[in-house]
């Protein structure tokens, strides 16, 4: 009867202990991180490494696992040796993502190991997904093997409600925590892109951004789990292209509309806002932060076709360097012109409608069966520094799209760019200044 006793005794002890051991507990902001773990639907243990499912899925239909926890090294992008000298940034390709010769994931946890399972550094766009599909908080950890409370940024997911942790920076500062992307930064040589946290008034502010290579971050691994169903479904009715899909609409020029605005990751995402002929986007838009404006001479310095406004070059299109579709997206793509935002006008049919509590306009071909979907994203203009993230104005009531001409209507006045002019009941084509903030939707000329 005693040695019964003992046994059940013991046995209570050991589930006490288990129930301490595993469950997550969140009281009053505080979060037990665990040592261990337990496998189920939506986790994968690999290499004593947990990658759980966050919600997101590649553009190809593959379900993305993110790493609860970061890799215990830093590393300077496109290194997999830890020798720097080995790296030539001009050499690298516009995303290492995947690619063991450059992916420290990749190279550590091997390519191709599992047919169909990828490691891999996350692109800026998974990133962003991510950044969009969860909800994000302040809160302590404690570790098991700690009495400490540690700063932790939470991102909960919102299809989900799986939950990873991320380090914060100091509160209450413009320090940042960053890890890597797979992709370069695009705008910038030298320059890859990364995605940074941080901390101010108890909020969390994050995003991707450009940081010079050879600095060395942090490394957060994802794993794509290849949907062999969606990947025999594939056929040639796919529209992709340099890895962003578009839409032909059966326009008499031939010209195929991107299906999102630069920097969304779907449709109806608002996206990013650019001043006319930057590539870099921006919250406060004006002609003090323009790029092709003198403050102190109060003159134009590019894209300027009279005397009394700036530097005469008499240019009126974009340059593909200054041209944000192109430097985002990469060769094929470029801002549409005015003809083309006249000829998406005269060949379709224009329908307000709300997709995913965002409102915007249905743009259907009158040609095929096609359509696009024009989010009113409202637009950016300047605010008062330190006032916080500013926010588009009027949003669901308004929107602009910009073309890569300048406004000739008036060659004394070089100080506006041709835009798509977005209302609740109109749609046309108009002029505004150069330094508003404005989405850009991309297209493509051959089919």
């Amino acid at each position: 009867m005693k040695n019964l006793y003992l046994i059940i005794l013991f046995c209570f002890f050991i589930i006490i202990s288990s129930f301490k051991l595993f469950s997550q507990v969140q009281k009053e902001g505080t979060i037990i991180k665990q040592s261990g773990a337990i496998e189920t639907g939506n986790r994968i243990m690999i290499n004593e490494y947990t990658f759980i499912d966050m919600g997101g899925h590649t553009r190809d239909g593959d379900k993305i696992y993110w790493c609860t926890d970061e890799l215990p090294i830093s590393v300077i992008w496109g290194d997999v040796t830890g020798d720097a000298r080995s790296v030539f940034y001009g050499d690298l390709p516009a995303s290492i993502a995947g690619d063991p010769k450059y992916d420290i994931v990749t190279k550590i946890f091997g390519a191709n190991k599992y047919a169909l399972k990828v490691f891999q550094l996350p692109t800026a766009d998974q990133v962003r997904q991510l950044l969009y599909d969860a909800d994000k908080r302040l809160a302590k950890v404690q570790y098991d093997d700690s009495k400490f409370l540690e700063d932790i940024i939470v991102l909960k997911s919102k299809i989900n409600g799986n939950e990873i942790l991320i380090p914060a920076p100091s509160a209450n500062s413009f320090d940042s925590y960053y890890f890597w992307t797979g992709d370069r930064d695009a705008s910038r040589s030298g320059y890859a892109l990364a995605a940074y946290f941080q901390i101010n008034n108890k909020s969390v502010k994050s995003g991707c951004e450009g940081v010079r290579s050879i600095n060395k971050l942090k490394v957060r691994p994802i794993l794509i789990v290849k949907d062999v169903d969606n990947s025999n479904k594939k056929n040639s009715n796919n529209n992709v292209y340099n890895n962003h899909e578009y839409v032909d609409l059966g326009l008499p020029s031939g010209t195929l509309w991107a299906t999102m605005n630069v920097g969304s990751i779907r449709p109806e995402d608002y996206g990013d806002y650019f001043a006319w002929g930057e590539v870099i986007p921006k919250e406060n838009c004006d002609w003090n932060t323009y790029k092709w404006y003198d403050p102190f001479s109060y003159g134009i310095t590019k894209y300027c076709t009279d005397r009394n406004h700036g530097k005469v070059d008499n240019q009126i299109e974009l340059d593909l360097t200054d041209d944000a579709a192109h430097v985002n997206w990469g060769e094929g793509w470029q801002m549409p012109s005015k003809k083309q935002l006249m000829e998406l006008i005269n060949e379709c049919a224009w329908e307000i409608r709300t997709i995913n509590n965002v409102k915007g306009y249905i743009v259907h071909s009158k040609h095929n069966n096609s359509s696009i979907f024009l989010p009113l994203a409202g637009y950016r203009a300047g605010y008062i520094a330190g006032s916080g993230d500013a926010k588009p104005i009027k949003p669901e009531s308004c929107g602009g799209y910009w073309s890569r001409d300048l406004d000739t209507k008036d060659l004394s006045n070089p100080s506006c760019g041709v835009f798509l002019q977005l209302g609740l009941d109109e749609h046309n084509v108009y002029r505004a200044g150069r330094s508003y903030g404005h989405n850009v939707r991309p297209v493509r000329t051959s089919r």
